[in-house]
């Protein structure tokens, strides 16, 4: 785990992505002049989207992973997903298992999605 990339503006685990080794983060994204959520959450003045109290699912909030890491965040902060996706991935939970797909993309909602983060366990 790359703890020093964080998580993304928009929810996801920049820390954890192996798609591109040499991604700096969600400030160095390739999509970064396209991305509605860094657009929104920059204009807002947020760090991210989990400090907007709207619920929304725009941009990359419409797929289940960072919507579910995202309210985690919300609930929990930063550090506590930081937390627990370290301790989920010592335990073997694989973020990117074929392509982009992982671990984190098999849950309905996003409060199964969120128990898991807690204890790694399904």
């Amino acid at each position: 785990m790359k703890r020093e990339l964080g998580i993304a503006r928009c929810g996801l685990a920049c820390c954890l992505c192996s798609e591109n080794e040499s991604c700096a983060g969600c400030a160095q994204c390739a999509d970064r002049e396209s991305c509605e959520n860094r657009r929104c959450s920059i204009e807002k003045g947020l760090a991210g989207c989990w400090e907007c109290p709207e619920d929304c699912r725009k941009g990359l909030l419409a797929k289940g992973k960072p919507y579910g890491f995202t309210r985690f965040a919300r609930l929990y902060g930063v550090e506590a997903l930081l937390d627990c996706l370290e301790a989920n991935e010592k335990r073997g939970v694989v973020y990117h298992r074929q392509g982009i797909w992982g671990d984190y993309d098999e849950f309905e909602t996003a409060e199964a999605l969120m128990a898991f983060l807690r204890t790694g366990k399904r």
